[in-house]
């Protein structure tokens, strides 16, 4: 009988790419073109998840996938706001990462 791992969180899921971003930006990388690099690579992987490696997502299947991000995206920042208000600190708006500049390929997984 074999023993399997059990299944990571999403949390831990998601620490683990935010230290692996980290050792990007200690390695002098800029974080808005890291940060857009894993949107990138989110965005190639949520494709693999849904429709494999030589599957591609319909308007309808790209509108679902965004729509995870952004409700994923405004609960963070719900918290986020939350946290910053609690110590007093006012939130403020950011500039967003940088655009991602086509050098990049498709990327099979």
């Amino acid at each position: 009988m074999t023993t399997q791992a059990k299944p990571a969180t999403v949390k831990e899921l998601s620490t683990r790419f935010i230290e692996l971003a980290n050792q990007m930006k200690d390695e002098g990388q800029d974080i808005k073109r890291i940060s857009s690099g894993l949107m990138q690579a989110s965005a190639i992987y949520a494709t693999y998840a849904a429709a494999g490696n030589q599957g591609y997502l319909q308007e309808s299947g790209v509108k679902k996938v965004a729509d995870v991000y952004v409700n994923g995206l405004r609960e963070i920042q719900k918290v986020k706001k939350a946290a910053a208000e609690q110590e007093g600190l006012k939130p403020r708006e950011s500039t967003a990462p940088m655009p991602v500049d086509g050098g990049g390929e498709s990327g099979d997984r």
